[in-house]
């Protein structure tokens, strides 16, 4: 990075670093120092939902199924009443 960019950070060490004087003319830093902060700073990311609406549609097909064996047997029951009077 450019002496200008380390001096944007305003706490880099120069004592530790090298330049590049011939070629890039760029400072080389292989001791950094980083400022740790316990901030939540973001939010994680979200995808979707939770999945609970899974649940709502197998419930109801249940009912439906239910449901519909209940009719069919009183359908059965019914004609074999009506047959046997």
């Amino acid at each position: 990075m450019t002496a200008d960019e380390a001096n944007e950070y305003g706490n880099v060490d120069f004592s530790s670093a090298k330049e590049d004087k011939n070629y890039s003319g760029k400072w080389y830093f292989y001791e950094c120092l980083y400022e740790i902060t316990n901030n939540a700073t973001f939010k994680m990311p979200m995808t979707g939902d939770d999945g609970k609406w899974k649940y709502g549609f197998i419930g109801f097909g249940i009912v439906m199924a239910i449901s519909a064996g209940f009719v069919i047997c009183n359908v059965r029951t019914q004609k074999a009443r009506k047959r046997k009077k």
